[in-house]
């Protein structure tokens, strides 16, 4: 697509891990910490603010150990904190329960307004898992620095195993919390409470460990993300291209505190309960996630991909998604309440059809 396009795409990168990776990981482990010791009450103060506070110790923290560690650091304790956590999860898990008390619960299909339908799974989900795990810089990188090609295939088919493991170490004990913990103010809270309640105190503390450990390692790997993309894509091709490797890494660090000051500060702000984690970051992501994936696939399957196609269908996509993430739901009109009532995984695919259509017309107009 040429240097332009990548840029385009590398600046789209780097806002996203800054204004939705690295707030949404720093609220996951304030989030954690807060549900299982209960900070508010210990000292008497709100839960708003016990969050805040938690945010800025994990932040900092992180960054310490992103900056001095680099992707080493990041490696190691990914594979130790792995394993406490798979094994942690296995003893929360009690299947023969749910079965017992709430069989309802455990029908995949669910209804048309779930927070995700089931259809979404063929159509948007599946488009936003794809760039997830196949061009998403946080997981390329880790894969990239392996040894060998060898070494990264064992790591990603590993990885690939532990996320088929998810519904029975995470979507099973939340299914058991809506029962055992009941009042909660938001899902968000329903894993952190559950292992409060269910562990005993030192399986507790060693799973505090483990999960301090994961959540700083993926807040770690966002921060070495951006410092890359900012660095290899923008500052250095732009504003230094002689720079040498060393003095791109000393440089690199330096712009990594200043992300993680920038995120620090601007996470606290998030309304991210309202609507709970996972879907904030999903629907968030799709600012850039679909037209990065569309532009790749094009690349991968077809010739008619073309530098205006790849520039217009980029700016209609994050328009359009723009308009039905802030604008059409306050606009009372048939057009505007139809388009806002729809899943904004079907907006999805939606869009992605429509950028299809644009770049294939714009390699008409104007080929490669």
């Amino acid at each position: 697509y040429g240097v332009g396009v990548r840029r385009m795409v590398s600046i789209l990168f780097l806002i996203g891990y800054l204004v939705i990776g690295i707030p949404v990981c720093l609220y996951a482990g304030a989030i954690a910490f807060e549900q299982i010791f209960d900070f508010a009450t210990v000292f008497g103060i709100s839960e708003g603010m016990a969050l805040t506070i938690l945010i800025v110790l994990v932040g900092i923290i992180g960054a310490l150990y992103a900056v001095l560690g680099g992707m080493r650091a990041v490696a190691v304790s990914d594979t130790i904190n792995g394993i406490l956590l798979v094994l942690g999860s296995v003893l929360i898990v009690g299947v023969k329960d749910v079965i017992t008390y709430e069989p309802a619960k455990l029908n995949a299909i669910g209804g048309k307004n779930d927070p995700v339908p089931f259809a979404c799974i063929f159509t948007g989900m599946l488009l936003a898992n794809l760039f997830y795990w196949g061009t998403n810089q946080v997981l390329i990188q880790r894969a990239l620095g392996a040894k060998n090609l060898k070494e990264g295939q064992k790591g990603v088919l590993l990885s690939g195993f532990l996320k088929m493991m998810v519904p029975l170490l995470l979507v099973i004990p939340g299914v058991i919390a809506a029962r055992l913990v009941p009042g909660l103010t938001s899902k968000d809270f329903a894993y952190p409470s559950l292992v409060a309640r269910s562990l005993p105190w030192p399986v507790v503390g060693l799973f505090c460990a483990a999960l301090f450990g994961s959540i700083i390692s993926t807040y770690n790997s966002f921060l070495n993300a951006a410092s890359t993309v900012f660095m290899i894509d923008i500052y250095k091709p732009i504003f230094n291209p002689n720079l040498s490797e060393e003095a791109t890494v000393k440089l690199a660090k330096k712009i990594g505190w200043g992300f993680a000051a920038f995120a620090i500060i601007f996470t606290p702000f998030l309304d991210v309960l309202s609507t709970g984690l996972y879907d904030f970051g999903r629907s968030f992501t799709g600012f850039y996630n679909i037209p990065i994936i569309t532009m790749v696939l094009v690349g991968m399957f077809s010739k008619k991909g073309s530098k205006l196609g790849a520039i217009c269908a980029t700016i209609f996509h994050i328009a359009f998604y723009a308009c039905y993430k802030f604008i059409f739901p306050h606009i009372d009109t048939p057009f505007t309440n139809a388009v806002s009532g729809i899943n904004y995984m079907y907006i999805y695919a939606i869009s992605f059809v429509i950028m299809l259509v644009i770049i294939f017309v714009c390699s008409k107009i104007a080929p490669n």
